[in-house]
């Protein structure tokens, strides 16, 4: 029932192969997930031509090896499987229970039967010293806690197989995984970026963490959830490029202020994915405050009036490779009072119109005095801010070489 130098522990049996990851530099046959559909939801994703078999094809155009941190191209080598039981005959009778087995050579083994044989003997002097002795036979009882709670871990998958009180989710047909998944980590409400203590009590995140196939596959899931995000702030940093790449739906408080929303805009724009903006509308965020910079575009729109003056404006309605865009007044507290619904209609109209155009050819230009974030160049008052300091500095260099 054992293992040379072990304590007889019994490894769940399962059909499936095991496999082992090999990681070889220098190689680009990297191991990828397959893509699911652009905006998945629980009432429009289709599964017609899937099947169990594609699940394990690894498809060649996706661009999310380094979620899963692959740096390096592996590769899948089969290990091989050992038998459960080993079947061998005893001149002796022995008795049955948990044993501990040493190889003696030649065919030989020594066992201690840990069932059968009292404490007080085990413990008891004459068997130390008779231990002491052999060096083999004292590091055969040299067992780590961590490999009694493995073997417990063992046993106990062994006897819930043979009860049949296992959930084989990979078993599962994948049509049918990915229900569960929608279920599991798609949320009706707003997920806090930064906040995974709140989040997890929302959807269950411990499924990415299962293991790496069970995260491919679920991790396209997680992304089709609704993301409050109102700055881009230190916390938010670590997170920031994974957001970028895969967030598809964002819903943006405006409060107007003049550095902050500049930033968190700006980042919108870079957001490849993003499809569905939901923006907020707080009471500092509307007419002509005096905190309220100027603004260059759409000044004269009579619809927006209200809102075409309020800071970061100009970057809001630069954003473009949206589906849809959906304005509301933020909540009872902050909301603006006087705001009637016509008015949030036009502008829900006008950011549709504006925001839903297609997204231009990528050009960026760094603009000082924006925490950094790279803008458009379709922001036209900054680029000839930007060139006009530009010429500046040249003319200022091209007069010290003259001299």
């Amino acid at each position: 029932m054992g293992k040379c130098k072990t304590h007889g522990r019994v490894a769940a049996s399962k059909k499936e192969s095991t496999y082992r990851a090999s990681f070889t530099k220098g190689t680009r046959n990297n191991v990828r997930a397959k893509k699911l559909p652009a905006r998945a939801s629980r009432s429009k994703v289709s599964y017609k031509d899937e099947s169990e078999e594609e699940s394990e094809e690894l498809s060649e155009d996706d661009d999310n090896d380094d979620d899963y941190g692959f740096d390096d191209a592996i590769e899948l080598v089969e290990v091989e499987k050992k038998p459960v039981f080993t079947v061998f005959e005893s001149e002796a009778p022995l008795e049955e229970g948990l044993c501990v087995v040493r190889s003696l050579g030649g065919g030989k083994y020594e066992l201690v039967n840990l069932d059968s044989i009292p404490r007080n003997h085990l413990g008891s002097e004459e068997t130390g010293i008779t231990i002491k002795d052999i060096p083999e036979r004292r590091e055969m009882f040299a067992i780590t806690k961590e490999r009694w709670e493995e073997a417990s871990v063992k046993v106990e998958l062994a006897a819930k197989s043979a009860d049949g009180q296992i959930f084989r989710l990979m078993k599962l047909p994948l049509e049918l995984r990915y229900r569960i998944y929608e279920f599991a980590v798609i949320s009706e409400r707003l997920l806090r970026v930064a906040n995974a203590n709140d989040n997890s009590n929302i959807i269950g995140l411990a499924l990415l963490r299962t293991s790496r196939q069970l995260s491919r596959e679920c991790t396209p899931f997680f992304w089709n959830n609704n993301f409050k995000i109102n700055e881009v702030v230190k916390n938010f940093i670590p997170h920031r490029d994974q957001i970028a790449k895969n967030v598809r739906e964002i819903t943006f408080e405006w409060w107007g202020f003049a550095k902050k929303d500049i930033a968190t805009l700006s980042f919108f724009a870079q957001c490849k994915q993003l499809k569905v903006l939901h923006i907020k509308i707080t009471q500092w965020a509307v007419d002509n405050k005096q905190y309220h910079h100027r603004q260059f575009k759409f000044q004269d729109e009579a619809s927006i009036k209200r809102f075409n003056k309020t800071n970061a404006f100009d970057v809001l309605v630069a954003i473009r490779g949206l589906q849809k865009v959906t304005v509301q007044n933020a909540a009872s507290q902050f909301a603006a009072k006087d705001l009637t619904q016509a008015e949030l209609d036009a502008f829900a109209a006008f950011l549709t119109k504006e925001l839903c155009q297609p997204r231009p050819v990528e050009a960026e230009v760094r603009v000082s005095g924006y925490h950094g974030f790279c803008l458009p160049i379709y922001f036209p008052q900054l680029t000839l801010i930007q060139t006009k300091a530009s010429k500046k500095r040249r003319s200022v260099f091209s007069s010290h070489r003259r001299v």
